[in-house]
């Protein structure tokens, strides 16, 4: 399971938008020990996904977490 946790999201009335760009904060918590690879190429579709809506992504890493026991 790959989780992406999206927060400061910059919020800007359209007087603000105008000076500035709109940029969203995004953290990865992997929960499966995702390839890089894989994990590179996710990151490059939410980028993308992003540009095209004018909001630019700020990357802070990722959380490797410990796999969860099924029980």
């Amino acid at each position: 399971m790959l989780t992406f946790v999206i927060g400061s999201a910059h919020l800007l009335s359209a007087d603000d938008r105008a000076d500035s760009e709109l940029a969203v904060t995004i953290q990865i918590h992997d929960y499966s020990n995702v390839s890089s690879g894989s994990l590179t190429r996710a990151r490059a579709v939410v980028t993308a996904m992003y540009e095209r809506i004018g909001v630019r992504t700020e990357w802070i890493g990722v959380v490797q977490q410990p796999a969860r026991r099924e029980a």
